[in-house]
């Protein structure tokens, strides 16, 4: 649940009052309304980044499909990865959960073995999966993504606006 009231624009808005550059103002909005090239724009979407990266438990969990292949190993993450729901892979028909482990406990088993995935680890931007697979598994991937761009009226899923007011003004 969010206790943020105010939309991308506002929080802008509200931060370019509290710096008061007229430079600034002229760049950022023009008009009286944020311009698509606005620094501040650029500095709150950061700010989510780097507090989501921090903190990723703030961020709504989804899921993504995965497609475990014969032999294979090491797998891509989606692009929005920040952290795995822990133990949050679950193959298709019943087939079982994941359990995550460090990439140290992969290294110890036989890298031979072929039947169902049993463990998992992220290693460097990269999902592996212990055994390998002994045919193709489908699975989905519970995880905490990075935040959405936002639009002029979202409003930031953030526990508080203030926060992202004052980081916008002290960038």
């Amino acid at each position: 649940m969010t206790t943020s009231r105010l939309n991308r624009d506002q929080i802008l808005l509200e931060s370019l009052d509290l710096i008061d550059s007229p430079a600034l103002d002229s760049k950022d909005r023009p008009d009286g309304t944020i311009s698509h090239e606005a620094l501040t724009l650029k500095w709150l979407q950061r700010g989510l980044d780097l507090f989501y990266n921090k903190f990723p438990f703030g961020a709504t969990i989804t899921s993504s499909a995965l497609s475990f292949t014969t032999g294979t190993v090491a797998y891509a993450l989606p692009a929005t990865f920040i952290l795995d729901y822990q133990d949050g892979i679950i193959l298709a028909d019943d087939k079982g959960r994941l359990v995550r482990r460090g990439f140290g406990y992969l290294l110890q088993q036989n890298a031979a073995l072929r039947q169902v995935p049993r463990v998992y680890a992220i290693v460097g931007g990269q999902l592996r999966i212990w055994p390998a697979p002994d045919k193709a598994y489908s699975a989905t991937l519970w995880y905490y993504p990075m935040p959405a761009e936002l639009d002029p009226n979202d409003v930031p899923t953030f526990p508080a606006d203030w926060v992202l007011v004052e980081y916008v003004r002290l960038r």
